[in-house]
């Protein structure tokens, strides 16, 4: 029996994603903590409230919330529910056979299974949406790539935080749409019940995606429109989204006795609780300036940090000559509405991140303009996408959370003199130098910190390798057609 050509591409690309997710990962930080103790209270205790776990050395976080004489995770609880499906009965088959499993076993393999894996096929999603815009393979690859491991979205993807989760599950929202309506068909019943499903998820993961998830239902607005099947289209879409939401409303009716409450309402940090009080959950006004050092400035910029994004820019110039209008301007419309609105946020740096991760949602959308470029500049495409990667290799092999002190700098910091501080090349770099590196799979067996690199360059190198053979033709396989 033959493999499709197509499928086997696929799965190699799926592939390599899983193991650059999977290999690393950042363990001990009060975000993923927060999340860590949510899932383990529930599987291991039945509770809702980590009071056994957040003032413990292993699980410490100060990111909780304290009501009614109990501590509980101040974060929107997906991420943790989507930790309990996949890790839960893994965890009772373990205590049940009598294997003790150890906090930082308990992390990695929550960690793979409820961010690296679904994000590995959001990745593989993204291709299918470039060859499905491109339509060639070679193009897709880089234009994908330039966004699954070019972007935040790759270090993101390897620690259990919510951003590139929820970016997963609203791409595959508007993946589930695309698909039918790009073959010119109408999503049926049980599509359209997943894009809500997926939707829910995404919103019950991480709240500010909102304004992404209304960009996504304008789109699928759009085309349900021109076909004449509004009605049916958004109730469906509603049913799938109110059963994915239902589980946190239930949360945080038992947790919170108010079912629209959220953990941030309760915060025992002082300094984070006024930082949320303002404005609406913590976002004002926009600031100009911040949104110089969201995009700009080396300190923290997109496009400073994953140069391939600038090529996103150019299908704009001529948006009326491209095929995917309704894509390209959806795609517009969620970069700039989340940029704008969270240049207004009282904490626009993500706290202790090299990046700002609240943007993290929007990263795989990019793909759109991406894979939309001409092909006279795609060459310009590939180079700044193999920058853009390997300065993200030189975070997720490093660090994700740095100190944020440079912030208290910021007023000395001019958006218009850029070359003053860069989390990357002033903090990160340094780091990697000396081997001051984060927890990776190849640390278990290999001592040395540089030399436990090694397997993952061998098999991403492997995959690239393979890959690329089977596109060009080089390598032919019988069992391949």
């Amino acid at each position: 029996m033959k493999i499709k050509r197509s499928n086997l591409l696929n799965i190699i690309f799926f592939l390599i994603h899983l193991s650059a997710y999977a290999y690393f990962f950042s363990l001990n930080n009060w975000n993923s903590n927060s999340r860590y103790g949510l899932t383990m209270a529930i599987i291991d205790q039945g509770t809702l409230a980590i009071d056994a776990f957040h003032n413990t050395p292993e699980w410490f976080t100060g990111d909780q919330s304290y009501f009614h004489g109990h501590y509980y995770s101040d974060k929107a609880p997906g991420t943790s529910f989507l930790a309990v499906i996949f890790f839960g009965p893994i965890y009772a088959f373990c205590k049940l056979s009598g294997i003790a499993l150890g906090a930082i076993e308990i992390k990695v393999l929550i960690s793979i299974l409820s961010i690296a894996l679904p994000s590995a096929v959001g990745a593989l999603l993204v291709f299918i949406v470039a060859q499905k815009i491109t339509g060639e393979t070679s193009p897709a690859f880089w234009a994908s790539i330039s966004v699954t491991l070019g972007s935040m979205f790759w270090p993101f993807s390897t620690t259990f935080i919510s951003h590139a989760l929820t970016g997963t599950f609203i791409f595959a929202s508007f993946f589930l749409g695309f698909r039918a309506y790009s073959a010119g068909k109408i999503p049926n019943k049980r599509t359209l019940f997943w894009i809500g499903l997926t939707m829910g998820f995404a919103f019950i993961t991480e709240y500010t995606t909102a304004l992404v998830i209304i960009w996504v239902l304008a789109y699928l607005f759009f085309k349900a429109v021109q076909r004449k099947q509004f009605l049916k289209s958004f109730l469906l879409i509603g049913l799938g989204s109110v059963i994915a939401v239902l589980p946190a409303v239930i949360y945080n009716q038992l947790v919170f006795r108010n079912p629209l409450a959220s953990g941030y309402s309760h915060l025992t940090d002082k300094q984070f609780a006024t930082g949320m009080a303002q404005g609406l959950m913590g976002i004002g006004y926009p600031n100009w300036r911040v949104l110089l050092f969201m995009t700009i400035h080396p300190a923290q910029g997109i496009f400073w940090q994953s140069p391939a994004l600038l090529f996103a820019i150019p299908p704009y110039l001529k948006l009326t000559a491209q095929k995917y209008k309704a894509e390209l301007i959806m795609a517009l419309g969620m970069a700039a509405s989340l940029l704008i609105t969270m240049s207004g946020y009282y904490m626009w740096w993500g706290g202790e991140s090299f990046a700002i991760r609240h943007l993290t949602p929007i990263m795989l959308f990019l793909v759109i303009p991406l894979a939309s470029l001409a092909s006279r500049l795609k060459p310009f495409l590939i180079a700044s996408t193999i920058l853009s990667v390997l300065q993200m290799f030189l975070v997720a092999a490093t660090s994700l959370f740095v100190p944020d002190t440079w912030v208290k700098n910021l007023s000395l910091l001019d958006p218009f003199r850029p070359f003053q501080y860069s989390v990357l090349y002033s903090t990160i770099f340094p780091q990697f130098l000396i081997g001051q590196l984060t927890g990776n799979l190849g640390r278990s067996l290999i001592t040395n910190p540089f030399c436990s690199l090694v397997p993952f360059i061998l098999i991403e190198g492997l995959m690239f390798g393979l890959f690329y053979g089977i596109v060009t033709g080089r390598l032919k396989l019988k069992w391949a057609s």
